[in-house]
């Protein structure tokens, strides 16, 4: 054995650091390299990521059906299917959007008032027919203001 000296550096063999171990795992150069799988840190929160734009994406994908289903269309069904096979191209996006957006919403009730008249009641031969507000009678041919009676 030889002595060393202060001043001199002895290698007794080359060794690599993996940079992702959180800790320094030395290992003889050219063997192969372990595989861990990283739990912590910045891998774990690209996967995390990596899922959340993956949701965001099927979200933008299907969000003709998430609108037609959310207004409870008659045609939802329609907009799923258009939208499932069709939907990739933006044609096909666009008009089950366009579909779920303006098709009529199930359920819906449509309100209509509807004002009705009380019919002229009969004439009776000699009586004069009044009007509904009672300023006027009919004299067979035009209306015709009542007389004052204060007069």
């Amino acid at each position: 054995m030889r002595a060393c000296h202060s001043n001199e550096t002895v290698v007794l063999r080359q060794f690599e650091v993996d940079p992702l171990l959180k800790w320094s795992r030395a290992r003889p150069l050219g063997y192969p390299r372990a595989v861990f799988l990283n739990t912590t840190g910045a891998a774990a929160g690209g996967a995390s990521v990596g899922l959340l734009l993956i949701a965001m994406g099927l979200a933008a994908y299907f969000a003709p059906t998430i609108v037609a289903y959310a207004r409870n269309t008659s045609n939802k069904a329609g907009v799923l299917v258009l939208n499932l096979f069709l939907g990739w191209t933006f044609i096909g996006w666009v008009i089950a959007l366009t579909m779920a957006a303006g098709g009529k919403v199930s359920g819906e009730v449509e309100t209509v008032i509807v004002q009705n008249q009380a019919p002229a009641p009969p004439a009776v031969s000699g009586s004069p027919v009044l009007s509904p507000d009672g300023r006027f009678w009919w004299d067979g041919n035009a209306w015709k203001p009542l007389p004052d009676k204060s007069e």
